[in-house]
C-alpha cells in the first residue's frame, strides 16, 4: 500500500515538472535534476 502511494506521489511530481517545462524552457535543468532524483527513488 505504502509503495503504491509513493508511486502516485512520484507521478504527480512528474506531471508538475512536465508542466513547468511547458511553461518555460529555462526549467529544463531543474526538470532533468528532478527526474534523476525520482529515478534514484525508484531504484531503491
Amino acid at each position: 500500500m505504502e509503495h503504491n502511494n509513493n508511486n502516485y506521489e512520484i507521478d504527480l511530481s512528474i506531471n508538475k515538472y512536465e508542466s513547468m517545462l511547458n511553461n518555460s524552457n529555462t526549467d529544463i535543468k531543474i526538470l532533468k535534476n528532478k527526474m534523476i532524483e525520482l529515478k534514484v527513488i525508484l531504484e531503491k
